[in-house]
């Protein structure tokens, strides 16, 4: 209202910007989707704000399960978007690849990434690029690069900030790959390799239980998973653990990470007998 009053329509877009980022950190992803298209609406296109605004809501729509809505908004490449622009554009494509399972797509937006990643000092970008390398690599079986990724981003978030939200994401992913890892060393009766793994995998669930304190409703939801994980990784795990994560997602309405946990219960339940 502010913006408005004075005038002042680049403003006004960057505050439809950032307050989408702050519902959808904080739980409420269907209300930063409505914030972003009304932002759209009022924004002048093919400018740099506009810009943004779109790839909010392909994220956004990403996380709500809305992926056919997502790749439809997802706009075309183009030079004149350079630097975090581009990044961003890289992972709204990133995302969709990873979740659709086109995993050469995926590597090759993660490598278009990489140099602003390293080089970044802001959490959401180091946040987004490590944890989806570290699944890239976990689904192609290079568990060491996974830990590089998770080790990498946890490192350059946690050397400038407390950033809860982006720290728990990477957290998570790394219980993920460390239970891949543990599972890995059992089959093969590595007892070495599973000790290395379920240490990691305590580390990180140490790091969710901390940010699920300082944060909010997806901080806890991301320990309900690292706890499903951790349980995974420790074998057998509980379907009562994956039951929860589930429930926790499915609260947020992020079907996606729903499901995943889903899966996962039902794999436990096999394991089971049940």
């Amino acid at each position: 209202d502010t913006a408005r009053s004075a005038g002042l329509p680049r403003e006004v877009t960057a505050v439809y910007i950032n307050l989408a980022d702050v519902f959808h950190v904080n739980g409420h992803t269907d209300e930063a989707l409505e914030v972003a298209r009304e932002g759209l609406e009022t924004s002048h296109p093919n400018t740099r704000g506009h810009d943004w605004l779109t790839m909010n809501v392909v994220e956004f729509s990403y996380h709500l399960g809305l992926w056919a809505d997502a790749r439809e908004q997802l706009p075309p490449q183009s030079r004149r978007r350079f630097g975090n622009q581009l990044f961003v554009w890289n992972m709204s494509r990133a995302v969709l690849a990873l979740g659709e399972g086109d995993l050469d797509t995926a590597r090759l937006d993660l490598d278009g990434m990489e140099l602003v990643a390293r080089e970044s000092t802001e959490p959401q970008f180091v946040g987004a690029y490590g944890w989806m390398r570290a699944e890239l690599e976990r689904r192609e079986g290079d568990l060491d690069r996974a830990r590089a990724a998770v080790d990498d981003a946890l490192d350059q978030i946690e050397y400038c900030s407390d950033d809860v939200a982006r720290i728990a994401g990477v957290a998570a992913m790394g219980v993920r790959v460390e239970a891949d890892a543990a599972t890995l060393a059992r089959d093969r009766r590595d007892e070495e390799a599973q000790q290395v793994a379920l240490r990691r995998a305590g580390e990180q669930l140490a790091r969710l239980q901390l940010t699920a304190q300082a944060g909010g409703p997806v901080e806890r939801a991301e320990l309900a998973s690292g706890e499903a994980e951790h349980s995974r990784a420790a074998g057998p795990d509980d379907p009562e653990v994956w039951a929860a994560a589930a429930e926790a997602w499915g609260e947020l309405r992020h079907p996606y990470r729903r499901l995943y946990a889903r899966w996962r219960q039902a794999e436990a339940l096999v394991r089971a007998d049940d």
